[in-house]
């Protein structure tokens, strides 16, 4: 077994300091490094599903598992009414998964293997997909700056509605395309067997990020404290820290398929991933705001769809080509760096 699986511990330990209230900080760590362990099992978890059903399908079972614990952070910031926590945590889901990871990606891959190649055409539908967000959100925050029509920023359910029919199209074009496309430079995995089937790792899949999903809430609860302790501004917290906190098992998982040379893989959970959290995590916030009897509209910080927009760009700009080093990557990984350093 490996040595990583021992901290599995750490996740009723976690537990334990939460209900037994526990000095604050000192849980928000036990879940925190909690989550590595279960971050492995969530990354074996896909690799087998990916050899069963193919990278495309796989890295997308990823980033819905993996965003089911960004999901769950957000819903409870919603219920506590953090209205600029959600929203922040939103846009740094995006901008997380298309610089921090994409460009880790691309830099560790490209540290090892020079040139990584992929299919171009996974890319274009999926940023397609995200500047379509981009507009739903900057028509009504413009609007609202502008004071225009007060009103577009209130017909939250219309968009949400329309964000929804777009991903199951998306979903939909997906299914009917051919198989995977491997470009001629993939390293073909050479294997003999499965060592899970389809329906154990399906299991462990759904187990781990179950848990993960639990460890994010802890995590939530006791993150004004942390934040508090090491000096954190909300802006922060609620742009780099929870989403980093609630995706850190997908991100080690795109990583690690990067360093393989699978670079199918690892864009459709990075990439993958933020058009999730853009057509499918907040229509579905938006939705479900007024259960909670809190107002969520598209009108967000300024600093965030200008991140929002240079990270789509950005994104589009080095996948066009099919192509990727790891100077593209450590330049994604940069500007993350700025980003975080102006908002701390």
């Amino acid at each position: 077994m490996s040595i990583r699986y021992w901290f599995l511990v750490l996740v009723p330990a976690a537990i334990v300091a939460h209900v037994f209230d526990a000095p604050p900080t000192v849980t928000f760590v036990l879940a925190g490094i909690a989550l590595i362990p279960l971050s492995g099992l969530l990354g074996e978890a896909t690799e087998e599903l990916a050899a069963h059903l193919g990278e495309r399908w796989g890295g997308f079972l990823n980033a819905t598992f993996g965003n089911l614990a960004e999901l769950v952070i957000a819903l409870v910031a919603l219920k506590a009414g953090e209205i600029e926590l959600v929203q922040l945590s939103i846009v740094g889901s995006i901008i997380g998964n298309l610089f921090i990871v994409l460009g880790a990606s691309m830099l560790v891959g490209g540290i090892r293997h020079g040139t990584l190649r992929f299919d171009p055409d996974l890319v274009g539908p999926m940023v397609t997909l995200l500047f379509l967000a981009l507009t739903t959100m900057l028509v009504p925050t413009v609007a609202h700056l502008v004071q225009t029509d007060a009103v577009l920023e209130h017909r939250t359910n219309g968009v949400a509605i329309a964000l929804l029919a777009f991903y199951a199209l998306f979903l939909l074009h997906r299914a009917r395309e051919p198989g995977d496309h491997v470009p001629p430079t993939a390293v073909v995995q050479e294997t003999t067997g499965h060592a899970w089937s389809t329906r154990t790792a399906f299991g462990i899949l759904a187990i781990a990020a179950v848990a993960i999903g639990g460890l994010s809430e802890i995590l939530i609860h006791h993150i004004d404290h942390a934040a508090h302790a090491l000096g954190w501004s909300k802006f922060f917290v609620g742009l780099f820290v929870i989403p980093l906190v609630g995706n850190v098992a997908e991100h080690i998982v795109a990583v690690f398929a990067a360093a393989k040379n699978r670079m199918n893989l690892s864009i459709e959970i990075s990439v993958g991933s933020a058009t999730q959290i853009a057509l499918f995590v907040t229509p579905v916030l938006l939705l479900i705001a007024p259960l909670f009897g809190q107002e969520l509209t598209l009108v967000f910080p300024l600093i965030g769809l200008e991140a929002i927009g240079t990270a789509v760009m950005a994104a589009w700009l080095v996948l066009l080509d099919g192509k990727s080093n790891w100077l593209e990557g450590a330049a994604l990984c940069i500007v993350a760096v700025l980003f975080g350093y102006y908002c701390y």
